[in-house]
């Protein structure tokens, strides 16, 4: 039994056939290279969201404990997918503002973390 009513990517391929639902601003936490949990931030929108989320993850883990966001090696912004007409999409791991602060110059917080 379908858990959804959303149309078939393609004749018999379910798009969320469990039911489960996928929203932003939700990153892993890890200690090392090994997953122990996760954070989910929902507020204002996608891209706060996800800047929270993964500056909150950072920002605990630089307090100690050895808790983090994912090594980068094994991010999903690694993973190209190549389309049907031949170009290549890299996937997404979160999306951060480019200039996120109310009076601030600061800009690109979430780069090189």
């Amino acid at each position: 039994m379908r858990c959804t009513t959303l149309p078939d990517a393609a004749p018999g391929q379910n798009r969320l056939q469990n039911g489960i639902q996928i929203f932003p601003g939700s990153v892993p936490i890890y200690r090392g290279s090994t997953l122990v949990g996760a954070i989910g931030v929902s507020g204002d929108g996608i891209d706060q969201d996800d800047m929270i989320s993964f500056l909150g993850a950072h920002n605990g883990g630089a307090r100690g404990g050895g808790l983090g966001n994912a090594p980068k090696a094994i991010r999903s912004d690694n993973v190209v997918v190549t389309l049907s007409g031949g170009a290549t999409v890299r996937l997404r791991y979160i999306s951060c503002p480019f200039a996120p602060f109310l009076d601030t110059a600061q800009q690109n917080v979430c780069d090189g973390l």
